[in-house]
């Protein structure tokens, strides 16, 4: 369901979260209200407005808590992509500087794999996994650069460069592979179904009907486009707000240019 939904643009999606919190909030309970003419005791409306504004803090409080972790996800994979991407230009640079043959071949492997990394593993974190196509670029890269031989020292220098940067890059790719199981933790997720479904019970006996509709509906559709944000924030991935590989689409053309 919730692949799914990210599928819909994000304004579907909104309309969606905003549609069933007001159909659940107000329109079922008011309706029910209206047609069997219910009206809650002066006591217990009170008492249902005292406590409605008290989870009205609650909800926003782990709202604002959860779109800030998400947030900080967000950038921290954005810094991640961007190391990765820096390093792999880092490499094609040092390459620049080997001047041979097998570092031509090298750099040749390196574009491959940059680009296996736009074409064949961004699709695949989607399903929260890397691409096997790009662990095998990978691979024949590391064989690419392991065929450089040193004919100076400085060659020499710069070949133990390439392999520490090498090492780096096999490291952050895992890293990034590992942030496609980031997701909010459940216990937030529990917290804020609980708060929204006594908010959203308090709010069913707020007296007048009036009163009701107006206040609960106003309260429920600023809440549920916070929730349907915090839904689109969550998946790094998939959606329209996912995050996109442009470090690497930057990096191929300079990588490309010849040795």
């Amino acid at each position: 369901m919730a692949h799914w939904l990210h599928t819909l643009s994000n304004y579907q999606i909104g309309f969606i979260f905003v549609f069933s919190f007001l159909l659940i909030s107000v329109i079922i309970p008011a309706t029910i209200r209206y047609k069997l003419d219910l009206n809650p005791r002066d006591s217990i409306a009170a008492g249902a407005d005292e406590s409605y504004k008290m989870f009205i803090t609650l909800a926003l409080v782990m709202i604002g808590f959860s779109l800030v972790q998400l947030q900080g996800d967000h950038k921290n994979v954005e810094d991640l992509v961007s190391r990765e991407a820096t390093l792999n230009l880092k490499i094609a640079s040092l390459l620049t500087r080997y001047e041979s043959d097998d570092a031509n071949q090298a750099k040749v492997a390196l574009v491959k794999y940059v680009q296996s990394i736009v074409d064949d593993e961004w699709p695949e974190l989607q399903n929260d996994k890397g691409s096997d196509t790009t662990a095998v670029k990978l691979k024949e890269l590391t064989k690419a650069i392991s065929n450089l031989t040193p004919r100076s020292s400085e060659q020499d220098t710069i070949k133990g460069d390439i392999d520490i940067t090498l090492t780096q890059v096999v490291d952050i790719r895992d890293a990034r592979i590992a942030t496609t199981r980031l997701y909010l933790q459940t216990y937030l997720w529990g917290s804020l179904s609980c708060f929204l479904s006594v908010l959203i019970f308090f709010g069913w006996f707020i007296n007048p009907l009036s009163r009701m509709i107006f206040y609960v509906g106003g309260v429920t559709l600023g809440i549920s486009m916070l929730i349907s944000l915090i839904f689109i924030l969550e998946d790094l991935y998939r959606g329209e707000s996912a995050l996109i590989p442009k470090p690497f689409l930057d990096i191929i053309p300079i990588i490309m240019k010849p040795v």
